[in-house]
């Protein structure tokens, strides 16, 4: 949905396929992962919402993460599960549990993660580098993101100046359009996995 004006802007998620959503700080990326997992029971009514602040479990509190992950996987193996993670680049998962999680590719579980672009240059290997593979959700406007996290060129010039909650939707590396901030989730059932086809040439937003 179109968060400036209520018009409703779909976000197709595929069944195992994961979310982004980057921006710098006062882009509205917090709002914005709120908005994705608000809109997850109209999507999967038979679904169910994990969520983690990577502020409150990032760090030292691996036992937190572990927690978290565990639960999410369970639910996943029978319903519909998307796991939500607000500043996953403050997120170290020294114990590796999230990225087993990712690497067992459960069909029901989608990893929604918000993140600041700019805290993730130089750090090869993070975790998140797996749900960013997928390049799809939202780069909020207005931060320093320069589609280096996403793996695309991001367009310089918009019909829009940037504002809190306005994003560009990207749509497995294709830049697809400009939105406000109110996102609907659309069920898709078939079952998503990245690949080399999926890396076509991104274009700029629909004017």
């Amino acid at each position: 949905t179109d968060l400036a004006t209520g018009d409703a802007v779909s976000l197709c998620v595929e069944d195992g396929e994961h979310v982004m959503v980057s921006g710098g700080r006062r882009t509205g990326r917090t709002t914005a992962l709120t908005a994705l997992t608000g809109a997850w029971p109209t999507a999967r009514p038979d679904g169910v919402v994990v969520t983690a602040d990577g502020q409150g479990v990032g760090g030292r509190r691996c036992s937190a993460i572990e927690a978290i992950v565990a639960s999410a996987a369970d639910m996943a193996h029978s319903r519909p599960t998307l796991l939500a993670i607000d500043d996953a680049d403050a997120v170290d998962d020294e114990t590796g549990a999230l990225r087993s999680l990712l690497d067992a590719r459960l069909p029901l579980l989608t990893i929604a993660i918000a993140l600041h672009p700019g805290a993730l240059r130089g750090r090869y290997g993070h975790w998140t580098q797996e749900v960013r593979r997928h390049r799809t959700g939202l780069a909020l406007l207005g931060g320093d993101d320069d589609g280096d996290t996403w793996g695309v060129v991001l367009p310089r010039r918009l019909p829009l100046a940037p504002a809190p909650g306005r994003a560009l939707v990207v749509r497995r590396g294709i830049v697809d359009e400009l939105i406000g901030p109110r996102i609907v989730l659309v069920d898709d059932v078939r079952s998503h996995a990245p690949d080399d086809r999926d890396r076509r040439e991104p274009r700029g937003p629909r004017q």
